[in-house]
Parts: structure tokens; sequence; C-alpha cells
């Protein structure tokens, strides 16, 4: 794992993570998510980590309360493709995760 990655991972209570599958970001999802995020009156504390080299990014968000992490997490859930191609795409808060997944 990419050593600014694990770094993000052990500091960043809510976090929405953007792969590649060498082709980039998936840019539609990014601009959802990122607009969800940059509107929502819960989120205080955003931090952006771009660790890749085609775009790859982690948004991490602070200062959340656990009703408000709750209710983020099923948002950008349902803003996440269950399959994808192209690019993976994964939200994290406490035991909860959902992450895109490659196509069967």
């Amino acid at each position: 794992m990419h050593r600014m990655l694990m770094t993000i991972n052990n500091s960043c209570a809510f976090r929405i993570v953007f792969g590649s599958y060498a082709s980039g970001i998936d840019p539609v999802v990014f601009a959802h998510v990122f607009r969800l995020i940059v509107r929502d009156p819960a989120i205080s504390k955003l931090r952006i980590y771009r660790w890749g080299f085609e775009g790859e990014t982690t948004l991490c968000i602070d200062g959340l309360n656990n009703k408000d992490g709750n209710r983020l997490f099923f948002l950008i859930k349902g803003l996440i493709p269950a399959e994808s191609k192209r690019a993976w795409t994964k939200v994290i808060y406490g035991d909860n995760s959902f992450g895109t997944l490659w196509p069967k």
C-alpha cells in the first residue's frame, strides 16, 4: 500500500477513496460526491490528499458526530457504482465500508 495512503487511513475517521484501474478516477462519481460534501452543513473539516498519478484521491472528513457520519455514509454509498471497469471508489466510516467492484 502506498505510504501516504497508509498515513491517511490511520488519521481519517471518515474517508472516500477514489482509485483507478490504470485509466484515472471516475470523474462523474468524484463530482457528485464532492458536491454533496461541500453542501452538507455537518461537514466543517475536509482534507484532500492526492496520492496517485491518475488522479487518485482520498477525501478525509473530520469532526462528524456518529449520526451525521452514518447519514453521510449511506448518502455517499448511494452515489458509488457497485461495479466499474474504469475506476474504483470506496467510502469508509467506522465499521462500515462500501466500494466498487470489478464486474463479474
